[in-house]
């Protein structure tokens, strides 16, 4: 799921902005951020496995980050129009 969001917002970037060489800089600090907070946000979390299944403890944190980048989203496209 998140490789679906990096393309769409590179898509974003490069049809729907006047300068996407500037926003692909930003566009790619913001995603090394991301990927360094991700990986200290999910380092610790333990996996088991219950009758052949592996299994990992859910977390309602998935669905906040989607939620927020959707409001992002949201937000910039109707502030640029």
């Amino acid at each position: 799921m998140p490789f679906i969001f990096v393309i769409w917002g590179l898509n974003t970037v490069v049809n729907k902005f006047a300068s996407p060489n500037t926003l692909l800089s930003f566009y790619l600090v913001a995603l090394i951020l991301g990927f360094l907070f991700s990986y200290l946000l999910y380092m610790r979390r333990s996996f088991y496995v219950e009758d052949g299944q592996l299994i990992q403890e859910g977390s309602a944190l998935p669905l906040v980050i989607m939620l927020t980048n959707f409001l992002v989203k949201y937000i910039f496209k109707h502030a640029v129009y």
